[in-house]
């Protein structure tokens, strides 16, 4: 098979899609707040962690608070993962900023949620370059960073490649056109999300993805591919895009 940039990756949410993922010679996702014993049996079996992900509610939701005493301790735990991450051999955490009503002008939320999630990201940008485990950003939830340019811009200002995007295909459709995201960011995408849902649907931003010389993960969930088809349909897809490039 040709060699390629796009990391084909299973985002796992049970112990038992582990040998799944030896047997597929694909690397995983797992929730930064995993029992220590999946991330030993990943080591035994061999299985390479390429992301971690922090879920909505473990904290970094408040990486956009007003609070600075919320935001530090959300800046805090996220340190903690990317340390976490770099132990295990990850490159990427995932993080989940998150817009909150404290006045009532909801323009005025958002700008401030926007300014403090910029303060946040600097600071993580030391402890990422430190541990060489990149921030991918969650756009399109928690009434945040609802557009690709708005996160481009975001990225820009902060001006660090650790700092980057954490697309999930399936939750940007339902309000905006997925390529259009990846257009925008290009390089600035750290992690591509699907679901078994997109399968069929995959072939135009898989294209897309290659088209803008992507090199990070894109992770399926396990469902997409609990038979084998759909991890080797898409797979073939990856290829496909490989050598159209």
């Amino acid at each position: 098979m040709t060699a390629n940039p796009i990391q084909l990756t299973l985002l796992i949410d049970q112990e038992e899609s582990l040998p799944f993922a030896r047997s597929a010679g694909v690397s995983i996702a797992l929730p930064a707040e995993a029992p220590t014993e999946w991330f030993a049996r990943a080591k035994d079996l061999k299985v390479p962690v390429a992301v971690l992900i922090m879920a909505d509610g473990d904290g970094s939701s408040t990486l956009a608070s007003a609070d600075d005493e919320l935001r530090n301790q959300a800046i805090h735990r996220v340190e903690q993962s990317l340390h976490q991450a770099a132990r295990c051999g990850a490159r990427l955490v995932t993080v989940s900023p998150e817009c909150n009503r404290t006045t009532t002008s909801r323009a005025q939320d958002y700008a401030e949620a926007l300014h403090k999630t910029l303060l946040s990201l600097r600071s993580l940008s030391l402890s990422a370059a430190t541990t060489g485990v990149r921030v991918g950003i969650k756009v399109a939830s928690g009434g945040f960073l609802l557009s690709p340019a708005e996160a481009r811009n975001l990225l820009e200002t902060v001006g660090r490649p650790e700092i980057t995007i954490s697309l999930d295909v399936h939750e940007v459709a339902s309000t905006s056109c997925p390529l259009d995201w990846i257009r925008t960011l290009r390089h600035r995408l750290g992690c591509v999300f699907c679901r078994a849902s997109d399968l069929s649907q995959l072939s135009p931003f898989i294209s897309c993805l290659a088209e803008v010389g992507f090199s990070g993960p894109l992770a399926c969930r396990t469902e997409a591919a609990s038979a084998g088809d759909g991890l080797a349909e898409l797979a073939l897809k990856i290829e496909a895009s490989s050598q159209a490039q």
